[in-house]
């Protein structure tokens, strides 16, 4: 991800000005904020930004593997690995396909 990100900064020889605000998960989803890029870059920027935002949204919070489940109340997406947790309650969770239909 990152490594794409700075093609895309010395795209626009922006490397040295970009800056990274604030990196959090909200809503199961990447949540990224910095101080802009040039609009030379800004489709690029767009695209790459959107691609690992819909990305994070099916990938399990605590292994990295792909999400089946997501959790109810606070939302996050979980793989199988949850069900071993010993916070798992079966009706804290729903299947991930009946949570993003659009995807």
């Amino acid at each position: 991800m990152c490594e794409e990100l700075l093609e895309i900064l010395k795209e626009a020889n922006y490397v040295e000005e970009y800056m990274i605000v604030q990196i959090k998960e909200k809503y199961a989803e990447l949540c990224w904020y910095d101080n802009g890029v040039p609009e030379k870059v800004w489709d690029k920027y767009r695209d790459w930004l959107y691609k690992y935002e819909k990305l994070s949204r099916r990938i399990c919070i605590r292994c990295g593997k792909p999400a089946t489940l997501i959790s109810r109340g606070w939302i996050s997406p979980y793989c199988d690995c949850i069900k071993k947790s010993e916070f798992y309650n079966e009706a804290g969770y729903m299947p991930i396909k009946d949570f993003y239909k659009e995807d």
